[in-house]
């Protein structure tokens, strides 16, 4: 049975330095160590602080059989609607079947910059 004190925290985006173009974000490994990853759905949380000159910022999720950067695919339902006001946070459920996903930020604006944190919550294995 999975119970919130078996949820472990996997961050997707981490806080760092604004954003200012489009980023495809590093890769991470949901299925090591994590329960069937096909089978159960996840949860991913988003927040974002944009600057005055941003109009919006959107995150994706993409999924992939390896950490490659190429051959990642859209996850379907994974997209986090687009956040517009200058502080924001939003969540989604979505399944994969694969095991490494990466979060790509869209931003838009005159002169867009955005510090967004994005994380998925995944049930840890049982032995």
């Amino acid at each position: 049975m999975v119970n919130q004190k078996s949820l472990t925290r996997v961050v997707l985006v981490a806080p760092a330095a604004a954003i200012t173009t489009n980023t495809d974000h590093t890769a991470v490994d949901v299925g090591a160590g994590y329960a069937n990853v096909g089978g159960r759905e996840m949860r991913a949380i988003l927040s974002a602080v944009m600057t005055a000159n941003t109009t919006s910022v959107t995150v994706k999720l993409q999924d992939n059989t390896t950490s490659d950067t190429t051959g990642f695919a859209d996850i379907t339902g994974a997209a986090f609607a687009a956040l517009t006001t200058t502080a924001s946070a939003a969540d989604i459920f979505f399944q994969t079947n694969k095991r490494y996903v990466r979060a790509v930020t869209t931003v838009a604006g005159t002169t867009p910059s955005v510090q967004p944190i994005a994380s998925v919550f995944l049930a840890g294995r049982s032995n």
